[in-house]
This record gives C-alpha cells, sequence and structure tokens, in this order.
C-alpha cells in the first residue's frame, strides 16, 4: 500500500526466570519485549508490528522443548512510535488457541512527561505473576471497583519498580 510504512523492530526481548537456593534456574514462558515502529500508532488499532512482533515471540516459545507442557504464554510489550509517542500492550495465548490483546491508549513523549514515563518503567520492570490465573489488570478482582486500568501501578511489586526506577 502507498504511504504506509510496515517496518518494525524488536529491540529488546527480556526472559524471566527463578533460582531456588541451590542453584536451580526455570525458565518461566513469561516473555518482555520493546519494539520500535517507524508507523504512527491509533489509539483504538493494533499495528501490524504490534501484532506480527507478539505473535513470533509466542510461536519461538511454543516451540521450545521445555515449554511443550506450559498452557498459557504472557507477552508484555512496550510498544514505541512516531512521533514520540508509545504505549503497552499484554498478551495472553492459551494452547486452546486463544489470543487475548490488551493495549493501553498512546501516550505522548514529545514533552516531559515523567508520569507516564514511569508507568511504563514500572511495567517494564515489574516482575510476572506466576499461574494460570489471567493476568491483565482489568480483570484483577484485587481493586476496589472490580477493574483496574491496564497501566496503572498500585500493587506493592508495582511500587517497588518505580523506587528501583527513580534510584
Amino acid at each position: 500500500m502507498k504511504g504506509v510504512n510496515y517496518c518494525w523492530t524488536t529491540v529488546k526481548i527480556l526472559e524471566y526466570f527463578t533460582q531456588t537456593s541451590g542453584g536451580v534456574i526455570t525458565f518461566q514462558p513469561h516473555i518482555g519485549l520493546i519494539t520500535l515502529h517507524e508507523d504512527n500508532g491509533d489509539d483504538k488499532k493494533l499495528l501490524l508490528g504490534e501484532l506480527a512482533a507478539l505473535a513470533q515471540a509466542i510461536h519461538n516459545r511454543i516451540a521450545r522443548k521445555e515449554y511443550e507442557h506450559t498452557p498459557l504464554f504472557p507477552v508484555l510489550m512496550i510498544s514505541l512510535f512516531g512521533p514520540q509517542h508509545g504505549r503497552i500492550l499484554q498478551a495472553n495465548f492459551e494452547k486452546s488457541g486463544n489470543l487475548q490483546v490488551h493495549k493501553t491508549k498512546c501516550f505522548e513523549f514529545n514533552k516531559k512527561n515523567d508520569k507516564d514515563m514511569n508507568r511504563f518503567l514500572c511495567f517494564i520492570m515489574s516482575k510476572p505473576r506466576v499461574g494460570l490465573k489471567l493476568e491483565f489488570p482489568d480483570q484483577d478482582d484485587n481493586s476496589k471497583s472490580g477493574k483496574r486500568a491496564l497501566g496503572r501501578s498500585d500493587t506493592d511489586e508495582e511500587k517497588m519498580a518505580l523506587k528501583r526506577a527513580k534510584a
């Protein structure tokens, strides 16, 4: 299509693991991605590069032998695009074939914006939850309203990540 640029790059892949006191390391199925896109984002639509990067990361994870019995593959993505915008995506793929993707609105970073930058840092520095429960914040029943907005950092773990980011 004329005038449309579908170029994207995954600049960082984060893998999470746990380590026992005996030194045994177990990798978790969770994946973190930071992607750059040569396109402008839209609050109502996903970019092709966002969906492609999510699908490729999930495909690569499913193909690994150590995850053959893992039913759930969560992905956290920080998506950055022009001009100086970004958003946070959370995806969850079940081996049954169900892919859920949740995204924030597009945030602007063309002016100093510590609040939104801290939100992004909290998400990328947070540790994944372990278990079969879906990890999307709007499905978290621990909040007062029963819904929690994607990107809101109010858990103790997220507060600690924010403190580490500021240090």
